[in-house]
């Protein structure tokens, strides 16, 4: 949990911990940005993959779960539509064009849709609700597209636990217990096939 591990940095002079940014950014005034042989993370490292440490963040659910449950489709849909306009705000840096383009790409062939760029999403027309779970670095900005979500009319719930990527990957692909998997690192094979 990122928030144990930066409590556990802040404990210590000695300490080092690696976790999301955001968790960073909010504790900036106490916690110092360890360079990696020279190189700090910034947009630009981060982007042009200069600091090695960084990593994408992932949201991860199926066409099934989407056709299935319209709202699951929607939320998605909206958090790709925003992400960028929230996710600095969160304290982290922006996704690339080519990884957001991805994403909604995804987002189309698992919907089955032909189209070019994704349908604009109504939260006041969306029911239902949506259940998520898994890593504490995607939380902050996931918790962030909900209050948006909610704040443009949804009146549905939308929980997100907090419990580790590889926990919510066992709630999401074995126990089929969410809607959704939000994951600080790519989905294994077994995790996949399960």
């Amino acid at each position: 949990d990122d928030n144990v591990l930066v409590q556990g940095v802040l404990g210590s002079p000695y300490a080092v911990g690696f976790f999301g940014y955001a968790y960073y950014a909010e504790n900036a005034d106490t916690l110092k940005v360890l360079g990696i042989e020279g190189v700090v993370p910034t947009e630009e490292t981060v982007e042009s993959f200069t600091y090695p440490l960084a990593r994408p963040l992932f949201v991860y659910s199926t066409a099934d779960i989407m056709a299935e449950k319209p709202q699951v489709a929607a939320f998605i849909a909206y958090y790709l539509t925003i992400v960028n306009d929230e996710i600095e705000s969160v304290g982290y840096f922006p996704a690339s064009n080519e990884a957001l383009n991805g994403a909604r790409q995804a987002w189309l062939d698992a919907m089955g849709m032909g189209l070019i760029a994704l349908p604009a999403v109504d939260p006041l027309a969306v029911t239902g609700d949506v259940l998520t779970a898994g890593s504490s670095t995607v939380a902050p900005l996931s918790e962030r597209i909900a209050e948006r979500f909610r704040d443009d009319g949804y009146a549905g719930n939308i929980t997100i636990d907090v419990i580790g990527s590889g926990a919510g990957f066992e709630r999401f692909c074995v126990n089929a217990e969410t809607d959704i998997a939000n994951a600080s690192r790519p989905i294994k094979d077994r995790e996949l096939e399960a």
